[in-house]
């Protein structure tokens, strides 16, 4: 399982795909990176997660969100724990991460529906930028 996260995570939603940052205020900034991936394909499970969107969501106690687009473009039913880190624009500091899960996910498949989320509420006051930390890919059991 080369490079696969020796924890699992029990949140919201899952991410996979190239790491991409983006500006709370609209801007995008493209970052590379890849992992070895599962699930019986050699396209990169980093590069299955896209951030669709980066904003403060309407509820007042959470902080950060990002929303996920995540396609498996493994050959087979696959499971995703995705970690997204909230960080200043600059990159300097990490204020936050947020992470998602998401299970059998089929080849060829893509869920819109994925969000991670901070729940510091102090990150409302500042500009952040939301980048994928991380994807694990698993063949689905």
């Amino acid at each position: 399982m080369g490079s696969m996260v020796g924890r699992r995570v029990a949140v919201l939603v899952a991410v996979v795909g190239g790491s991409v940052a983006v500006i709370a205020s609209g801007g995008t900034t493209s970052s590379g990176g890849s992992s070895p991936e599962e699930g019986g394909s050699t396209h990169p499970a980093s590069a299955d997660v896209k951030i669709a969107k980066c904003a403060l969501p309407n509820n007042q106690f959470e902080g950060a969100q990002a929303t996920l687009k995540v396609t498996n473009h493994s050959s087979k039913a696959s499971d995703y724990i995705i970690t997204i880190a909230f960080d200043s624009p600059n990159g300097k500091t990490q204020f936050d991460t947020g992470d998602a899960i998401i299970n059998n996910l089929g080849p060829g498949q893509t869920t819109t529906n994925t969000d991670a989320t901070s729940l510091k509420s102090s990150l409302r006051k500042k500009k952040f930028v939301c980048k994928v930390a991380s994807v694990t890919r698993t063949a689905s059991n």
